[in-house]
């Protein structure tokens, strides 16, 4: 009622009016201290609750959930301090009787102090002596210019809320200065990020069959059925000796442990691993080291691959038309220069990528998609530019490939292709006798061949003058040559190689010994040489025996067709004697 009055009145109050303007300002210091006091509650109950919800994540790394209930417990604190200890102060409204009031009550003033702000009133003019009304109003006018009194902006009650706001947030900066990774983590999971608490221990790299996951955000990957599963950790801080990795199984069921431990010979610090014996199915995964401990892993049980290589043999051009064994497996014996197709696949899903690796390079190979429905595609080693285009030496190699699943065989597939040797040609000759005349035409029998083929063949004559006797052959030793020896080439001409069904290719040559100017006491050499054929490739040549032909006259030529006689006799009569002795038991 008092503020409705108040209203009513004139504007400007003449003789009160340094009064009232005094009033006004102690009206204005009392709001400013109690919003002063009310919102330094809000921010005691602001910084309590953000303390609190500090605490029990840091003791409980609560989830994403739990941390929005910590949100709606840190909402609730603020709202009931401000309904409690900040609403009741600023709702307050005080006019200038009640600011008049107040400071009688403070300041000891006598009534005349409020019966004056009354006598201005416009419905006043009934209330008593005018000469009274105003004599009050020209006292208090006269009181007003000399008081000096204002509200005091500082209370007990702000005291004790601005000393709890001090206190909290001296204990926000001690944890700020002990450890600021713990505000930056809280207040990255308080915006609901996945950022970890720092510990004496910090997981630095988690290996779990093969694959790297990132231990402070978890993950989820796939790992073969039904075989180990092994578990590296690499810790940093304060390395510990021993860990564990907690598995619970998707289906249920209880909780496997696995034991992780430095191995065996290895220092304290070093990364400590385990095994799980085999993974059967499904299941999640929390690494713990120490003080830390890793998001969870998924780990998905699949399949393993069950990866086959296969070799495709291509002779050289100049052994096409010859039977090859086949490639067995991942081995194969190639002839020189052959190209080889190596050729993968999966039997149970499908592949990702498939590399050869010789000799510590990769060779990625191409797919080539399935030709029928429900087929799977193959990776293919071909081309010009594959190392085994053209074999020249032996080859080791390994097969890696990569399933969808991201998977590999347990053990890359390990494979050899050997150089099977070329042999080369296969070379006779044979004469009758090996007494001559100077002028004779002796015949020599001669047979050659090969694995693949023949590009050229030769007889080669080395005559030595004057080495002999004249005699018989069978008791003469033919010299080596000397300077009197001469060499005459006759040439199996061909007008291509002789390959396939051309082999083996036998016939008779007849040596012009006539042309050699011969004399008796002569020694003729005669040598058949083939040289096998091996397409753009220099080919390998062999010779047969050596065929040492004596120049003798006419009595020489009888006393050595007696000596073939009589040999030949003597060994027909080691074969009868040979017959009879084991005649009786057939």
């Amino acid at each position: 009622m008092a503020a409705q009055l108040l209203a009513t009145a004139p504007a400007a109050s003449g003789r009160l009016a340094p009064l009232r303007s005094r009033l006004d300002a102690i009206r204005r210091r009392r709001r400013l201290s109690r919003q002063l006091t009310a919102w330094t509650a809000v921010v005691v109950g602001l910084l309590a609750a953000v303390l609190a919800a500090l605490a029990i994540d840091r003791l409980f790394s609560l989830p994403v959930a739990g941390r929005l209930w910590l949100w709606a417990g840190i909402a609730a604190a603020v709202v009931w301090t401000f309904r409690r200890h900040a609403w009741p102060l600023l709702r307050v409204r005080e006019s200038d009787l009640d600011v008049a009031l107040s400071m009688e009550k403070t300041h000891g003033i006598d009534s005349d102090f409020v019966a004056a702000l009354q006598f201005e009133r416009p419905d006043a003019g009934g209330w008593g002596s005018a000469t009274l009304r105003a004599a009050v109003i020209d006292y208090v006018a006269e009181f007003g210019r000399q008081w000096t009194a204002a509200a005091p902006l500082w209370n007990r009650v702000l005291a004790g809320r601005a000393a709890w706001v001090l206190g909290l947030a001296a204990v926000f900066a001690a944890v700020a200065a002990a450890s600021p990774a713990t505000l930056r983590a809280f207040a990255g999971r308080m915006l609901l990020g996945s950022g970890r608490y720092p510990t004496l221990t910090q997981i630095e790299r988690l290996v779990i069959a093969g694959r790297d996951i990132d231990p402070a955000n978890g993950g989820a990957i796939k790992a073969p059925a039904g075989q180990p599963l092994v578990i590296e950790v690499a810790c940093g801080g304060r390395r510990p000796a021993d860990g564990r990795a907690d598995f619970l199984p998707e289906a249920g069921g209880g909780r496997a442990e696995v034991p992780l431990a430095l191995a065996e010979g290895q220092a304290a610090g070093a990364a400590l691993s385990g095994t799980l014996a085999s993974l059967t199915e499904s299941a999640t995964v929390v690494i713990h080291a120490g003080d830390a401990w890793s998001e969870p892993v998924r780990i998905e049980a699949v399949a393993a691959p069950v990866v086959e290589a296969t070799l495709q043999v291509e002779p050289p051009d100049y052994a096409r038309g010859a039977s090859m064994a086949a490639a067995s497996g991942r081995q194969a014996a190639v002839l020189e220069g052959s190209s080889v197709v190596i050729e993968v696949a999966c039997l149970n899903k499908d592949l990702r990528s498939a590399e050869v690796v010789i000799e510590g390079v990769g060779h990625p190979l191409v797919r080539h998609p399935a030709g029928a429905a429900g087929g799977r595609d193959r990776f293919v080693l071909t081309g010009s530019g594959s190392p085994l285009a053209a074999v020249t030496a032996p080859v080791q190699y390994e097969v890696r490939a990569v399933d969808v699943d991201g998977l590999s065989p347990d053990k890359p597939l390990a494979g050899a292709i050997r150089i099977r040797p070329d042999m080369p040609p296969q070379v006779t000759a044979a004469t009758v006798t090996q007494a001559v005349l100077p002028g004779a035409r002796p015949r020599i029998s001669y047979s050659f061949k090969d694995d693949y083929g023949v590009a050229a063949a030769r007889a080669r004559l080395d005559v030595v003058r004057g080495a002999g006797t004249g005699q018989s052959p069978a008791t003469e030793t033919p010299a080596a040559p000397t300077a009197a020896t001469s060499v005459v080439d006759i040439l199996l001409a061909s007008a291509r190689p002789w390959v396939g069904a051309d082999l083996p290719r036998s016939g008779e040559l007849v040596l012009p010994l006539a042309d050699l100017g011969l004399r008796k006491g002569d020694f003729v050499r005669v040598v058949l040489e083939a040289v096998d054929f091996r397409g753009p490739t220099a080919g390998q040549a062999a010779t047969s025996p050596p065929l040492d032909l004596t120049v003798t006259d006419e009595s020489g030529l009888l006393e050595a067709l007696k000596d073939s006689e009589s040999r030949a006799a003597q060994e027909l009569q080691a074969i009868i004697d040979e017959q009879l002795r084991v005649g009786g038991n057939p």
